[in-house]
């Protein structure tokens, strides 16, 4: 892929944390229900005051993740080893030169847009992939659809359809392909 930036790798790193710090939707658990710890990295999670659970994936903390406050990461730049590592492919594209930061930013800024239009409580207090997850179960039965009637039912159509738009997002700017978050898809691809 071709470059379109510029930008020298020592700005598309530090616009790398800029990009982070605007972003938060890995944080939020709009990205992923749950972190990945790694035994070695557990003394140091846990003194950050997460809650880390033994899952038959290993050890993991829950998402949102109790550090994301203010839309920004309170740990920051000292925030949990998984997450130094991760690269969503936004991210990742920036890095390569492949993306703007300016560019990034917009796809950010259109991603939070989208993903607070789906929450009716957006007034009221911050929203993130779960508040998101559970109005959008409100708001469906499994049996019959939709819920409600008239209006109700509107907005809980606009709702599900708002949702849907913004899982296309991530799926489109923000998710890695399942062979790179997957090992096991890899090899049986």
């Amino acid at each position: 892929m071709a470059h379109i930036t510029h930008e020298s790798a020592t700005d598309r790193t530090r616009g790398g944390s800029e990009l982070c710090l605007a972003c938060g939707l890995c944080c939020n658990g709009a990205l992923h229900v749950n972190v990945n710890v790694r035994p070695e990295h557990l003394r140091v999670v846990r003194t950050l005051g997460l809650m880390v659970e033994k899952t038959d994936r290993g050890f993991e903390f829950r998402l949102p993740c109790p550090l994301y406050q203010k839309d920004r990461c309170s740990a920051h730049p000292h925030h949990p080893p998984t997450c130094q590592a991760y690269r969503c492919a936004l991210l990742q594209k920036h890095e390569e030169g492949d993306v703007t930061l300016q560019d990034s930013l917009a796809i950010v800024r259109t991603a939070r847009e989208l993903l607070a239009g789906g929450a009716k409580g957006s007034a009221v207090g911050p929203v993130s992939g779960e508040s998101l997850r559970v109005e959008v179960a409100q708001s469906w039965d499994g049996d019959h659809g939709l819920r409600g009637s008239g209006a109700l039912r509107h907005a809980n159509a606009e709702l599900v359809l708002r949702a849907a738009a913004f899982d296309v997002y991530l799926e489109k700017h923000f998710r890695l392909p399942e062979e790179e978050t997957d090992p096991a898809a890899a090899m049986h691809g």
